[in-house]
């Protein structure tokens, strides 16, 4: 199957609702817009420290969602869980736990890796 043709059953499945490993894309720069974005936690010192802030988190949970496997703690709202996540299971731990904390926590260091 030709690349075009791939990115269209791609882009298909996804206005579709169906879940594709694709998704993640999606996922990791949600939540980390909610970490650094001006408008959301805001966490870092000057917009260009958020912005490479953002980058690095992006980068993390992108690379994260490439490897299978199992996770190896739990990420909780006000826990400092796994000092970093490694695969599929840890990152999307991580996200929930990113979405479900209040800013002055994330601040203080809570679903760590906050960058």
């Amino acid at each position: 199957m030709s690349a075009e043709r791939l990115a269209l059953v791609g882009l298909l499945l996804a206005l579709t609702g169906c879940p594709t490993r694709g998704h993640w894309g999606w996922q990791c720069t949600q939540a980390c817009d909610r970490l650094y974005a001006p408008d959301q936690c805001s966490i870092g010192a000057s917009d260009a420290d958020r912005s490479d802030k953002h980058g690095r988190c992006v980068a993390q949970c992108e690379s994260a969602w490439r490897e299978d496997g199992e996770a190896r703690g739990a990420y909780l709202a006000g826990d400092t869980g796994p000092e970093t996540y490694r695969n599929e299971a840890e990152a999307t731990q991580w996200m929930e736990c990113v979405d479900e904390t209040p800013c002055t926590e994330l601040s203080a260091g809570a679903c760590p890796p906050v960058f």
